[in-house]
């Protein structure tokens, strides 16, 4: 969840993803209006969830993100 100042939640994600094209990304924000889902998977990201995010979400999330 953290991040470094000069990368937003999605162009981390993206980075990552295209880091490591075969891990699934699943980003989970507390700041929920910064996130585009959309934009997001369209840059690599598995999935996003906004905090607080409860266990079966996160279970439904993981298992799409891994097929």
């Amino acid at each position: 969840d953290e991040r470094p100042a000069f990368r937003t939640r999605p162009r981390a994600g993206a980075l990552a993803a295209h880091r490591r094209p075969h891990h699934p990304i699943i980003l989970c924000s507390g700041y929920s209006e910064a996130l585009n889902e959309a934009n997001a998977l369209a840059m690599g990201v598995s999935g996003v969830l906004a905090k607080p995010v409860d266990r079966d979400s996160m279970a439904a999330a993981v298992r799409r993100a891994i097929g």
